[in-house]
């Protein structure tokens, strides 16, 4: 396992942003706020929408659905613009 991850490391390194607590507080809040609005926001999600509002990102994926309600930004690269 110790392999696999290195060599994520070594080829993603530059891209991996670190979770820290500005990314866990904002994963914090936007669970709170799925929770008020009757969502679950599954944790590994949160640090995923977390990370992307700290640094002022947008989330790449192709489960829009599960992101595009926390009203940050959310993008399907998948789909055409």
């Amino acid at each position: 396992m110790e392999a696999g991850l290195a060599g994520i490391i070594a080829g993603y390194g530059r891209r991996i942003l670190p979770l820290e607590r500005s990314e866990a507080k904002w994963a914090a809040e936007l669970r709170a706020q799925a929770r008020r609005s009757g969502r679950v926001l599954d944790l590994g999600d949160a640090f995923i929408a977390g990370t992307a509002v700290a640094n002022d990102l947008a989330v790449a994926t192709r489960n829009v659905a599960d992101f595009e309600y926390l009203g940050g930004g959310v993008i399907n690269p998948w789909e055409a613009p």
